[in-house]
Formats: structure tokens, sequence, C-alpha cells
């Protein structure tokens, strides 16, 4: 039987078979026939890739995938790349394609998974659209990051990430420059893998950049000591991580003993 006489929705599972194995050769379907192409062009929408980099040329994008209904009915998965932003113009432009991303999302039919590799923090308005819209997409966080090191306990968007029920993946690097100023980045990334009910993955990178390292002084160190403590709210370990990676720490007792306050070690498969 040909696949151009088969009903639409098998030659869509099909299809949708097929892109997920090699995307160039549902492209290449789409050139067989008007039938192929009017399917294959509904399965292309599936895996869609936003640069944050030039918001407003995403935004467009944006408005486009907005408009479009065959695009809202087939986007299954959502990648979220691109570099952070300095000036004043492009973060208000940034805040405005934040927006435009959170129509999107709740617009969706069935999304099933976001990968977060943007260089920023990922906004409350873009987690509660998934928290609210799309229940059953998978949130993957690769190149985590905070608004600023020593921010406290208190960010809002933080504490919606650490007790997301979409996360499945975080990935942190944690490089400390020496600077002498109170860093918080640790805190706020062992509170993520304490709450976060269905976090599976964890990957934390950590080491020194630069030569010249100013250390905290003790009473520093102390008031470090019990603002790291305020993040620390959880009532058990995690007990979801199957696999955990920690670059540059070490595997010593001590390490262990850390750790363990945040995770259940025998529920892992790969450490």
């Amino acid at each position: 039987m040909a696949l151009g006489s088969l009903e639409v929705e098998l030659l869509s599972a099909i299809l949708e078979y097929v892109d997920d194995e090699s995307p160039n050769t549902t492209k290449s379907a789409s050139l067989v026939n008007k039938h192929l192409h009017a399917t294959a062009r509904r399965i292309r929408f599936r895996r869609q890739t936003l640069d944050l980099s030039k918001p407003g040329k995403t935004r467009s994008r944006l408005s486009v995938l907005l408009a479009e209904p065959d695009a809202l009915r087939c986007i299954r998965h959502l990648t979220i790349v691109g570099n952070v932003h300095s000036t004043l113009l492009e973060l208000l432009e940034l805040l405005s394609t934040y927006e435009s991303l959170a129509r999107l999302i709740r617009a969706l039919a069935s999304l099933r998974g976001i990968v977060w590799r943007y260089a920023g923090q990922i906004p409350l308005n873009i987690l509660d659209a998934i928290h609210q819209c799309q229940p059953r997409a998978a949130l993957k966080v690769y190149n985590w990051c905070r608004e600023a090191d020593g921010a406290d306990h208190t960010d809002p968007a933080e504490l919606a990430l650490a007790h997301s029920p979409a996360l499945t993946c975080l990935q942190a690097s944690i490089w400390n420059s020496g600077g002498g100023h109170p860093d918080l980045r640790e805190a706020a990334c062992k509170r993520i893998i304490a709450n976060a009910p269905n976090l599976q993955y964890a990957s934390i990178t950590t080491g020194r950049s630069g030569c010249v390292f100013t250390l905290l002084s003790a009473a520093e160190e102390a008031e470090l000591a019990a603002q790291e403590e305020r993040f620390y709210t959880h009532k058990q370990p995690s007990t979801s991580l199957k696999i955990l990676t920690l670059d540059g720490y070490g595997l010593s007792k001590d390490i262990i003993d850390q750790w363990g306050r945040f995770l259940d070690f025998s529920k892992l498969e790969s450490l």
C-alpha cells in the first residue's frame, strides 16, 4: 500500500515516528505529493527553536506561530536558546518577547517538552504558563543561572522552578571568580534538587576561574552560612533524582554527607 493512499491519521502517526528519528526524511517526504506535503507540513511544526538573542525577530516569529492553527495544534517540543542581554532597550524587548512566548505556550494544544538553553533565568510568567496550561510538558533547564549570584532566597521565579512539577533535568556550572562577594548559587541549586518533585537528572559543575581570590572573613562566612540556611526549607531529601553528576567536588565522605541532606543517594542509578 502506498503511503499516499493512507488515511491522514495513520500517515501522521508514521511521519511523527519518522520525524523523531530523522527530521530530514520528513522534509524529503513532503516533496513526494500534495497529500504527503500537507501532512508533513503539520509534522514539521512539531519542533521549534526560538533564539532570544534577537528578541524582535523572535517576537515576529512567535506572532506567525500564534496565527497558524497547524502550529498551535502540532508543536510538541520547544527549545529556547540565546545569549544574555545587557542594555536597557534589549532587556525591555526581551520582556515583551517573554510575554509572547508565554502566550504561545498557553495556546499550544499538546506541548510535550521545553528545553531552556537561554543564558538567563527562566522567568515566572513562562513557568506559570507551563504549569497552568501544559501539565504534561517536561522542562529541561541547561546552563541554569540566577539574576544575581548573591540574591536572597525570596525570588518568585526561583521558588517556582524549585517546586516545579515539570522540571526533569537541571544542569548548572558554578564557577567562582574569587571576587570575595557572597555567592548563593549552590544553595539555590540544592534547593531545586531537594524540592523539585519530578527532577530525575542533575549535573552541577564547580571550580575556580581567574588568578586572584579574595577570601571572605570569618564574619562574612558565618553570614553566608546563615543566608544559605534560608534556602533549605525542604522536609526530606529528594527521592526522585536518578542521575547526579558532581564535577569538581570530589567524592569524599564530607561531600556525600553534605549532599545527602538534599537527596537520597540510595535512589540514584548513576553518580
